[in-house]
């Protein structure tokens, strides 16, 4: 391993197969997509938390079911 003044980061030589890094590109996706999706769940959450809390301002208890209205 050597450091690369022009890019600033370390030079890592290893010799893998076009297997292996398939495989590593597959696993980087699905880091990826998983990211996305926790992103995608925590907007969901803050809104549907904004919402309880607009609805029933007076109650820390959030319902499990949407009020019939």
């Amino acid at each position: 391993m050597r450091y690369n003044k022009i890019q600033g980061a370390y030079d890592v030589h290893c010799n893998f197969s076009e297997q292996d890094m398939a495989m590593i590109e597959r696993l980087r996706l699905a880091r990826s997509k998983r990211r996305e999706e926790q992103k995608l769940i925590k907007v969901i959450r803050d809104a549907l938390d904004f919402y309880y809390r607009a609805v029933f301002p007076e109650s820390d208890e959030r319902p499990t079911t949407l009020p019939q209205q």
